[in-house]
């Protein structure tokens, strides 16, 4: 199962950032193209608590780059 988290506002990253990311952690090319739905269930909930992603990515991207440099 895959879990994907979709944000309503746009989430900027700096290139530095995305070039440390597959360096530090391993991952690489940890992506694949759009596939059809075929016979597949999508489901989705809504947090009606949610907090936006900016506030929320924002710590988690400083200790992500403290960490490494």
């Amino acid at each position: 199962a895959v879990v994907w988290t979709i944000f309503q506002e746009t989430i900027k990253v700096d290139g530095n950032l995305m070039t440390m990311f597959p360096k530090y952690t391993g991952f690489h090319n940890v992506y694949r193209p759009i596939q059809p739905l075929n016979a597949r269930t999508v489901y989705t909930t809504r947090s009606a608590s949610c907090i936006s992603a900016p506030v929320l990515l924002y710590p988690l991207l400083v200790c992500f780059c403290a960490h490494f440099w």
